[in-house]
């Protein structure tokens, strides 16, 4: 939907006149613009389970590998999936960016309920 719309836009101005590889230029400017944010955002996520794991002991230190066992198995069927079917899961970066958040409020979740227990128990 996206590159109809920006090549709607572009045909209506003009620009394909002056420049016919503008709209490819401008495709992979906006689509390497979100895989970066995507990337981003997914390594901040991926921090926070790595740095629990690193410092939590015993049921904890499982609960905050929980997050990259499922990151891991997600990233596997995508590239399977894709393997077979090349137009397979064509938003990957935005299941990439959910799965990120929903990891985030995992790790979120964990960080309070053991703080929680923590506080009980002193």
């Amino acid at each position: 939907m996206h590159r109809q719309y920006r090549n709607t836009v572009a045909a209506s101005l003009g620009l394909y006149a002056f420049s016919p590889a503008l709209s490819a230029a401008s495709t992979v400017t906006v689509g390497g613009g979100l895989t970066v944010l995507v990337l981003l955002v997914t390594a901040a996520s991926v921090y926070l389970p790595l740095a629990a794991y690193r410092y939590w002991t015993g049921i904890w230190r499982k609960a905050a590998l929980a997050p990259l066992l499922l990151l891991l198995l997600w990233v596997v069927l995508v590239l399977a999936h894709r393997a077979v079917d090349p137009s397979a899961h064509p938003r990957w970066q935005l299941e990439l960016f959910a799965l990120a958040m929903a990891m985030m409020v995992y790790m979120v979740a964990a960080f309070t309920i053991k703080s929680i227990l923590n506080k009980a128990d002193r």
